[in-house]
């Protein structure tokens, strides 16, 4: 059993503590809590093919679910914390290999409902035609968020030229989390965008185009499809704000004394042409140019690029052996509001 006293919590307003290992949280004191669970994101399809190429598919994000309740002074909260699901491994030519779906992310307690942030489905591979996406991963059991996953993109396979679907976002106070750019281009071998929070997707791959623009948390990754070839960021949130005359509140601080809950306080930008040696903000996905991490709860846009906690993988489809990497694992944040 584990106490808030381990991490250094303190039982007063506006302390946030990030759990990432399934464990029990016990209160250190009586009083209104914000509990939010997000499901591990779902593994990218694999293939090679040592003298052809194939298509796969990216995985959906994790669900989000959260639930603001009044707990008493020791109340223990059994955290389960799911896993990202693994990507399909192509080891042998010519044999695609799904992804595995993420786990589920629970929080248990006789007081409450339980909280279940589900897992995002896996993509799948094929040597040839189209693949199925990752699912979003669903959410249940909060009484005032229940956000399913963003699907991941689909792949199309065209003209012996690899496609890649990217990886969709998880759920989060946003909203549903935006899906994966979808990957087919005619005549050059491609990858879609990762989404990003608040259901803005990556951008896809049409044409003669190539590399989708990550999701930002302010609009969708844009899409590539001949002109140019390389898909442009996603803007962030806080250029939104901006551009609307208000104040954007709070920032996200290492989950620690923050003045707004951290899941709320996600406005980076994706990834694309113009910035692919930068990694993607909190809340946004990448591109296929970059191998940097998504953002918090992003999904991936290329198989090197880690996917953000809770973020679908991209999926893998070169001419070598080879796997994306796995999908971002889940976690839990528990706040005292009140």
């Amino acid at each position: 059993m584990s106490n808030a006293s381990q991490f250094g919590y303190r039982a007063t307003r506006h302390n946030a503590i990030f759990i990432a290992t399934s464990q029990t949280f016990t209160t250190t004191a009586a009083g209104w809590y914000r509990l939010s669970a997000v499901g591990g994101g779902g593994g990218g399809g694999g293939v090679f093919h040592a003298t052809n190429f194939g298509t796969a598919a990216g995985g959906g994000g994790g669900g989000f679910v959260e639930s603001e309740v009044y707990l008493p002074l020791g109340a223990a909260l059994v955290c389960t914390i799911g896993a990202g699901g693994i990507s399909g491994n192509a080891a042998v030519s010519a044999t695609p290999v799904n992804g595995a779906a993420g786990g589920n992310t629970t929080i248990t307690n006789a007081l409450i409902t339980t909280l279940t942030a589900g897992g995002g489905g896996g993509g799948t591979a094929a040597n040839s035609g189209t693949t199925t996406s990752g699912t979003g991963g669903t959410a249940a059991g909060g009484n005032t968020c229940n956000f399913a996953g963003g699907v991941g993109g689909t792949s199309t396979y065209t003209a012996s030229f690899s496609s890649m679907g990217g990886g969709g976002a998880a759920g989060s106070p946003y909203g549903t989390g935006g899906r994966g750019g979808n990957a087919a281009s005619t005549n050059q071998t491609c990858y879609g965008g990762g989404g990003a929070v608040g259901g803005f997707r990556g951008g896809d791959v049409t044409a003669t185009g190539q590399l989708g623009g990550g999701g930002g948390t302010g609009g969708n990754g844009q899409d590539a499809n001949g002109a140019p070839t390389q898909g442009n960021a996603g803007v962030n949130r806080r250029l939104v704000i901006t551009s609307l005359g208000l104040t954007h509140m709070g920032t996200l601080n290492s989950f620690v004394e923050t003045l707004s809950d951290p899941l709320r306080s996600l406005n980076g930008g994706g990834t694309g042409e113009g910035n692919a040696a930068a990694a993607a903000g909190a809340g946004a996905g990448t591109s296929g140019i970059a191998a940097f991490a998504a953002g918090l709860l992003g999904g991936a846009g290329v198989h090197a690029a880690p996917a953000g906690w809770g973020g679908g993988a991209a999926g893998y489809a070169l001419s070598v052996a080879g796997q994306s990497a796995a999908g971002g694992q889940g976690f839990v944040i528990i706040e005292r509001i009140a």
